[in-house]
């Protein structure tokens, strides 16, 4: 291969791999957005029992801003179980800064709160029922990001493609 060829190989290789993180970015927040929208239209109808918070922090490992977790302790059938999920949230929501330190004051460790369970399996739950919207802007901008991703990924295989057929003609 000639020193030429390599900027062609090098630019299709990156927007190959480019294209497919993009794609495959994507696919992973369809899906986390689509299993919040199910948990949260399936949590109307779950039934509710007693727990207890055992911890209320600020998370500021978060990448985006500090998160709120809330950990609590609750029984069914005469079984304890641990959650931190407070509401069902798509990947487009978020309660913000300032509300996420209201969150935390607002559950200080003892705190009796009502626990969301799901019945037929009681390890979910959540704190507040439904809560998932959704935000229409968040799929437009992914419905966008996916076919451009996967324009990339093409273009870059048709860059490389061309470079190794160069090569080959050599």
């Amino acid at each position: 291969m000639a020193a030429s060829d390599l900027p062609g190989v090098v630019v299709g290789v990156l927007w190959s791999c480019l294209g497919a993180m993009g794609v495959a970015g994507a696919l992973a927040v369809a899906r986390r957005d689509s299993a919040a929208r199910r948990g949260s239209a399936a949590s109307q109808s779950w039934p509710s029992t007693s727990g207890t918070v055992t911890d209320a922090r600020l998370d500021r490992s978060h990448w985006r801003s500090a998160e709120a977790q809330v950990t609590y302790e609750y029984v069914v059938a005469g079984k304890t179980y641990t959650s931190r999920r407070y509401a069902f949230m798509t990947a487009g929501e978020s309660i913000g800064k300032l509300s996420n330190l209201r969150l935390v004051e607002s559950f200080p460790p003892g705190t009796v709160v009502t626990v969301y369970y799901d019945s037929a399996d009681p390890s979910q739950a959540t704190l507040v029922r439904g809560g998932a919207t959704g935000r229409w802007s968040v799929a437009v901008a992914y419905g966008l990001l996916v076919p451009l991703c996967g324009l990339a990924t093409l273009s870059g295989l048709v860059v490389l493609m061309e470079a190794v057929r160069k090569v080959a003609g050599r």
